[in-house]
């Protein structure tokens, strides 16, 4: 299945397609009749990249509160160098937009740039220092799908102890770079990203598949189409607050909610 073919289907609201769809790919991967292997992704969920194209990619994100999460050596909060489109097909997330003050010598945060290459991802600290705060607070539910321009600063929150699975469409943007906030002391790093084996990336594709076997719409309504009767961009309604509590952990450090942390290889400076 194309990318193409999946972006007709979630802007479409053809959500029974799209969890098809989804189901095949998977079961693939389960069966281990394709080469791809699952990341532990910094964001505390499990990534499986089902297909690449160019700028086009499709991958399923799995939040699971039994499984080993890395915690990211900045913060959650980032912006994608790619146009986002995200279906959930289990659970809810919760999407939180940020707003982010250019402070010359004040702002408190400091701007990465985040450049992935061959399993590495190098966070080069720049000249920006900003101060951020939250904005409008959502809650996308199992059915629902939301749409994020690349470019737009942003945090994905998953309630403690709660599995979510989402299907994430990406047209990259080659113009804009990915970018993360981290404190302004932090300094130029490089962060090995975690790969599963086959093996376990079959068990974490069958451990997907099992909660879909049980999925059903977690929230009011169904299937939206984004930037349909709800607000533009975000199936969600707005004014939903996100449940899961604060972006940031105890003493400003990451908060990754849920499950094991396991902080990635000891990061590197540049």
């Amino acid at each position: 299945m194309s990318y193409l073919a999946f972006d007709q289907a979630i802007r479409n609201g053809a959500a029974s397609e799209t969890v098809s769809m989804c189901r095949d790919l998977l079961t693939e991967v389960a069966e281990g009749r394709c080469d791809l292997v699952a990341i532990r992704h910094p964001l505390g969920f499990l990534c499986l990249p089902l297909s690449r194209d160019h700028d086009h990619g499709v991958c399923v994100h799995h939040w699971d509160p039994d499984a080993p999460r890395t915690a990211p050596t900045t913060s959650p909060v980032h912006a994608h160098s790619w146009d986002l489109l995200s279906f959930v097909l289990h659970g809810r997330v919760g999407n939180t937009s940020v707003r982010v003050t250019e402070n010359g010598v004040g702002g408190g945060w400091r701007v990465f740039e985040v450049h992935s290459r061959d399993g590495i991802d190098q966070m080069v600290a720049t000249a920006r220092l900003v101060d951020w705060e939250p904005q409008e607070e959502s809650v996308v539910y199992a059915g629902q799908s939301y749409v994020l321009p690349a470019g737009r600063f942003h945090a994905s929150v998953v309630e403690d102890g709660t599995h979510a699975v989402t299907v994430v469409l990406g047209r990259t943007r080659a113009e804009i770079p990915d970018l993360s906030l981290g404190p302004r002391d932090t300094r130029s790093h490089r962060v090995p990203r975690q790969r599963c084996g086959t093996g376990e990336t079959a068990r974490i594709a069958r451990t997907i598949l099992t909660t879909l076997a049980g999925a059903a719409p977690t929230g009011p309504g169904d299937s939206t189409k984004p930037g349909g009767s709800n607000k533009p961009g975000c199936s969600a309604k707005t004014g939903d607050s996100v449940e899961s509590g604060s972006l940031l952990g105890p003493g400003g450090g990451p908060h990754v909610p849920g499950g094991r942390v396991v902080q990635c290889d000891q990061p590197t400076s540049i």
